[in-house]
């Protein structure tokens, strides 16, 4: 809640919930929106917002306020009207005149459509122009658009291929020329990639492991064969053996 109370020395008290200020009769002026039962106070040097409130949440001296007489009763606290004014307020002329450069409502004009709908209600239809992304030129211009992409055409006969440059900062910024073509030529294709991977599964034998038998795993393109021994034995047999086969794989049976 917000109190506006009278004040000595041609003052007014700005009361908050959480503190006070003090300013001078004819420092503010106000306007209601009737639509919205807001009030906005200014300041007169620059126009700008001092203050905006519900009526629902204003008190002038204390005392509630209504859409009915809201505007009287401040114009004698804001303005001084009640007795000893200074003279320096605003004639309903000029107050008018601040307020016509303010657009408290929305009007409509481009891309804005409003319609007034049977409920009292206004329907507001808005539209975003839609805004160029790219423009081809032959030259570029000597000041650029921001946020456009400009496409010089590049002199080739097969594609279209062109160079972009954007107007950043007051200067041209060369963004290089687009390519659409990668050249794959040192990539495998996916019928090659699965072509080696069938070949390497031919070449990879993989036998049952027994005791004493052999495992034979052919890894390189030359047919290069690694034999590796593999027995299965006791803790008992694997201790006994004096020299152990550095390529003999030992499998130690658990008890």
């Amino acid at each position: 809640m917000i109190n506006i109370k009278d004040n000595v020395n041609g003052t007014v008290i700005i009361v908050y919930p959480d503190k006070e200020v003090t300013i001078k009769k004819n420092q503010l002026y106000f306007n209601i929106e009737q639509s919205t039962n807001i009030v906005s106070f200014y300041n007169k040097n620059d126009d700008t917002v001092f203050l905006t409130v519900l009526i629902s949440e204003l008190k002038v001296d204390g005392l509630d306020v209504t859409k009915a007489n809201v505007e009287s009763k401040l114009s004698n606290i804001i303005f001084g009207e009640s007795g000893g004014g200074s003279g320096d307020s605003y004639t309903k002329a000029e107050e008018d005149a601040k307020l016509s450069k303010k657009q408290n409502t929305l009007e409509a004009g481009e891309n804005i459509v409003l319609s007034n709908l049977a409920s009292g209600n206004v329907k507001i239809d808005a539209t975003i122009p839609e805004a160029n992304l790219y423009e081809i030129v032959d030259q570029l211009p000597t000041i650029g658009v921001k946020n456009l992409i400009y496409l010089i055409p590049e002199e080739l006969s097969e594609t279209n291929r062109y160079h972009e440059w954007l107007w950043l900062d007051g200067l041209w910024e060369d963004m290089g020329t687009f390519v659409d073509e990668i050249d794959l030529s040192g990539y495998y294709t996916k019928g090659e990639v699965d072509s080696s991977l069938e070949d390497i599964d031919d070449r990879l034998n993989e036998n049952t492991i027994i005791a004493g038998d052999y495992i034979s795993i052919f890894k390189s393109d030359s047919g290069t064969t690694i034999n590796s021994k593999i027995f299965s034995l006791t803790q008992s047999q694997y201790d006994s053996i004096t020299v152990k086969d550095p390529d003999t794989v030992y499998l130690i049976e658990k008890q």
